[in-house]
């Protein structure tokens, strides 16, 4: 059997090409996605903006770059830690570049829409069998959803309200070769939305709430590699960050 990495490359090369919607036509580059192909967590954003448009990546600009230090605040790798932590010199690219080894980043939609728009439902529905496609390769234990259009494009569910949900966890159906499988969901918040928000120094906002939904992620994880691996579940920190 091919392997992910195989997998995966067929499957982009099969994407990189697409037409199914009007985002090709103004796109600069088809936003795959990357990292990890035995990722424990997959991460699942909307849809590629300005700057992911341009760098051919997922997540890269502000808001990316927010999400990966949440990670960094939840991570038990020292070389993160020891990145995260250094303030004078602070090198997102090396901390993504760690990150990638555990984590694989990807959108719903893979193309840019047009002034940083939202996606259509029809660029959804059109690029959906991309996305489940991708989770059965990578095979996750958790995903995480960041922000409500990736929430609803993947239960199916439009009238979940982000702010009120993020933090619980969901199954979503995704169709395998033989029988469907289902993964759980874990939503957060969008991290452009905490920028905006900028409530960061309150140990009761946003920024306090997305940090402990993305610690339950982990500890989900752990307690699944334990039960099933023996795994010991490691300390990530408390929940008063």
């Amino acid at each position: 059997m091919e392997d992910k990495t195989t997998r995966l490359n067929a499957l982009f090369n099969y994407w990189d090409r697409c037409t199914r919607c009007s985002l090709s036509n103004e796109r600069k580059n088809v936003i795959f996605g990357y990292g990890e192909p035995n990722a424990k967590i997959l991460i699942i954003g909307e849809a590629p903006g300005e700057n992911e448009d341009e760098s051919g990546y997922p997540f890269v600009g502000k808001a990316g770059m927010l999400l990966d230090q949440l990670l960094a605040l939840v991570s038990i790798n020292p070389d993160v830690k020891e990145v995260s932590n250094n303030k004078d010199d602070f090198d997102p690219k090396l901390l993504r570049d760690l990150l990638t080894r555990e984590y694989f980043y990807a959108n719903v939609v893979a193309c840019h829409p047009p002034e940083n728009r939202d996606p259509s439902p029809k660029e959804i529905e059109a690029c959906l069998p991309r996305i489940l496609k991708l989770i059965y390769i990578i095979d996750p234990i958790l995903i995480m959803s960041v922000g409500k259009i990736a929430l609803t494009a993947l239960t199916g569910k439009r009238s979940l309200a982000i702010t009120q949900v993020h933090g619980e966890l969901f199954d979503i159906a995704v169709p395998g070769l033989a029988v469907g499988l289902n993964y759980p969901l874990l939503a957060i918040l969008h991290t452009s939305y905490l920028l905006r928000m900028n409530d960061f120094q309150s140990k009761t906002g946003l920024g306090a709430k997305t940090y402990k939904d993305i610690l339950r992620a982990h500890e989900i994880v752990d307690q699944f590699n334990n039960w099933h691996f023996g795994v010991p579940i490691p300390s990530r920190g408390g929940t008063d960050k």
